[in-house]
This record gives C-alpha cells, sequence and structure tokens, in this order.
C-alpha cells in the first residue's frame, strides 16, 4: 500500500508543488526512479509546517468564509 499526500488544495500550498509518499521502504526503494525530483528547500519547509499545524484546514475555511461574506457586504 501507498499513501500519497498532496499539499496542493487542502493545504493550500499549490505554488510549492510538494507532495510526499508513504511506503514500506522496498516499495518506496522500487517508485524512486519516478520521482518528480527535489523540490526547493523553502517547499519542503512549508510543507512540514503545514503538516505541524493540526487545525490549519479549519482555520483556512473560516478564513474564507469570513472572505466570502465580506465580499458580498461591498
Amino acid at each position: 500500500m501507498i499513501i500519497l499526500r498532496t499539499f496542493s488544495k487542502l493545504y493550500g500550498r499549490a505554488g510549492l508543488r510538494a507532495g510526499a509518499a508513504i511506503a514500506d521502504p522496498d516499495i518506496v526503494e522500487k517508485i524512486r526512479p519516478y520521482r518528480a525530483g527535489a523540490i526547493q528547500m523553502t517547499g519542503m519547509v512549508g510543507a512540514r509546517v503545514s503538516l505541524k499545524v493540526k487545525n490549519l484546514v479549519s482555520q483556512r475555511r473560516r478564513t474564507w468564509a469570513i472572505f466570502a461574506r465580506t465580499r458580498s457586504v461591498s
């Protein structure tokens, strides 16, 4: 089994082009030749920080809801 994570939509990090594959080390070695390549250090730091913030997704949803209400008032 391979678990794939992307930071594009859920974490709001589309510009980073960061993702992760979690699997047994043997499987990871087999798919290693197909990886997209290294990402910039800033992208890796942004992705790691996103994983550490437990309520990041709910915070973003609240922020967007406030923004949407503010736009409809204007």
